[in-house]
């Protein structure tokens, strides 16, 4: 039977056929030709003895036919139970009634039940439902279609357990072969990945995760917002070297990163550059995730934008060093007169000259007053900051006058011809204790600052403006300020000039009040030819301050 081996299709059949019955009809014709004569008898005797060995040949062939298919799907059987038993999910084959009939490895071990326990049994009776799909009818719409599968998902117990599972259905004649997925975990880290999304997405704080290459994979929101990155492929894939100054940069790379690589988190400051190329200054982490085999799989990077806690910080630096600046001066400057007092009693003490106990009186009063002044700014400096505003509606010639005979006292105050002109339409209101601040101290400087050689020294004011805003100009024909001294004008405790025998302490205090009050200052001048300052103050309404306490 050799001649046999391989594969069988009609033309070899037929052609195995025909070299039989050759073979079979040369053997007869042999036989009788030697055996018989030529009669009527021997033919009909040749004539059976050939149809029977054409039938013999043909039902062997057809037994034979027969046991070699049985033979190759007896192979197929047991090569697709050795692939189905190597799968991982559960498969199963059912009838066309649903029963099992086959159950491979997996589906013992993952639902505990062997093969011999559930034969016969139902997909229904194993699986109990929770969310009863119309399976029927979706695997007769499959069958209908001539579909090669069908994939639904279904909510069914298993010991007694809700489980998520993903059916996918392949029709093999009239039996079915059922792949059964259990994505209940894989369900319960999709939910638990959104949720971590979602929490990434709210927080302030910029979240980004950067690959081995460097290349930024993810970025959040706030990351996005901090960063001006668009939105897109091109921009959201900075490398971390872009992302960062080039010092930031190497030292994450040669430090941070390693640090992180070693104890698995890193943490510091560090900065950033925007895609507009601002710098920006964070709290950052760093965390290394490894694989199971202990290499870098990627790094995740956790930044907080500290640019106020850095600016309050530089202010606090500011303030610190101006209060230090502050109490040596001021601690200088009151010591100053008071050591002068000092002397000059001890020395009257002991003076009998009345004429000259007058003049030492005189000295001691000088001091006393140029002590006082120097008490009056530091009181000043002191309600300007803590004082609330006090707002009142502002009559600015009452104002000018009043502290003009403030200040009528000042040597050489009359001299001096102030006039004022005032142009405002509507009530304007603010607080009247700074404003009378800034205009004696504007009106002080004019006065004793002004030239002596000239006769005719004078200040103009000129006041304009709305309820909203005032606008007043104030224009001296004095000494006037050298240019290198005009950038610190306003600093505390600065003298514009030898002359000056005051604290300082005067423009610095005018520009603190006026910046309280959400105003602004500008100082024209110069040597020989006088002074312009001008200031704009926004107003405040009285009725809003109604309307809000309504």
């Amino acid at each position: 039977m050799t001649i046999f081996q391989g594969d069988i299709n009609r033309n070899t059949v037929i052609l195995r056929l025909f070299l039989l019955t050759g073979i079979s009809l040369a053997f007869a014709f042999f036989i009788f030709t030697n055996t018989y004569e030529d009669s009527l008898y021997s033919y009909l005797v040749f004539t059976t003895l050939i149809v029977a060995l054409v039938v013999i040949n043909l039902l062997s062939l057809r037994v034979f036919t027969q046991s070699r298919k049985d033979v190759i799907n007896k192979v197929n059987a047991d090569n697709m139970v050795t692939l189905l038993d190597n799968i991982s999910d559960i498969c199963c084959i059912c009838d066309k009634d649903f029963r099992f009939i086959y159950w491979n490895k997996a589906a013992q071990e993952i639902s505990g039940y062997a093969f011999e326990e559930i034969a016969g049994k139902r997909f229904d009776d194993l699986f109990k439902s929770a969310s009863t799909p119309e399976r029927d009818k979706l695997i007769g719409q499959m069958m209908m279609e001539k579909r090669k599968s069908l994939t639904f998902s279904y909510e069914a117990f298993m010991k007694g357990v809700l489980n998520q599972f993903e059916i996918t259905v392949f029709p093999s004649g009239e039996n079915y072969i059922y792949l059964v997925r259990n994505i209940t975990d894989k369900l319960l880290i999709e939910q638990q990945n959104n949720r971590t999304n979602k929490i990434l997405e709210a927080t302030s704080d910029l979240v980004a995760m950067v690959n081995v290459q460097g290349q930024n994979v993810y970025m959040n929101y706030a990351g996005v917002k901090l960063l001006d990155e668009k939105n897109n492929a091109g921009n959201i894939r900075r490398s971390l070297m872009e992302m960062h100054p080039p010092d930031v940069y190497k030292y994450l790379i040669t430090e941070a990163i390693p640090y992180a690589l070693k104890h698995g988190t890193w943490q510091g400051e560090s900065r950033f550059i925007t895609s507009e190329g601002k710098t920006i200054p964070v709290s950052q982490v760093i965390i290394a995730h490894l694989d199971s085999q202990g290499h870098l799989e990627y790094i995740s990077t956790i930044a907080r934008d500290i640019s106020k806690e850095k600016q309050a910080e530089e202010e606090l630096k500011k303030i610190n060093f101006e209060l230090d600046h502050f109490v040596y001066r001021a601690s200088h400057d009151l010591r100053a007169p008071l050591t002068s007092i000092r002397g000059l009693v001890e020395i009257s003490l002991e003076e009998k000259d009345t004429q000259k106990l007058k003049q030492y009186m005189s000295f001691v009063g000088e001091s006393a007053k140029k002590l006082d002044n120097y008490i009056i700014n530091l009181l000043s400096i002191s309600r300007n900051d803590r004082l609330e505003m006090e707002q009142r509606p502002i009559d600015f010639s009452i104002l000018i006058q009043e502290a003009i005979d403030e200040l009528r006292f000042l040597k050489n105050a009359d001299r001096i011809n102030i006039t004022w002109d005032i142009s405002c339409d509507g009530q304007f209101c603010s607080d009247l204790i700074r404003l009378k601040i800034i205009f004696k101290n504007i009106i002080s400087n004019a006065i004793k600052y002004q030239r002596i050689n000239i006769a005719n020294s004078f200040l103009s004011i000129n006041i304009s403006g709305s309820p909203q805003l005032i606008r007043a100009v104030f224009t001296d024909n004095g000494i006037g300020i050298h240019e290198d001294s005009k950038e610190r004008i306003f600093d505390m405790f600065y003298r514009g000039t030898e002359l000056s025998d005051g604290s300082g302490l005067g423009l610095y205090i005018v520009k603190s009040v006026i910046e309280k009050l959400k105003g602004r200052i500008q100082l024209h001048s110069k040597i020989s030819e006088g002074t312009t300052t001008i200031i704009e103050i926004p107003g405040y309404s009285m009725k809003k301050e109604a309307d809000q306490e309504l």
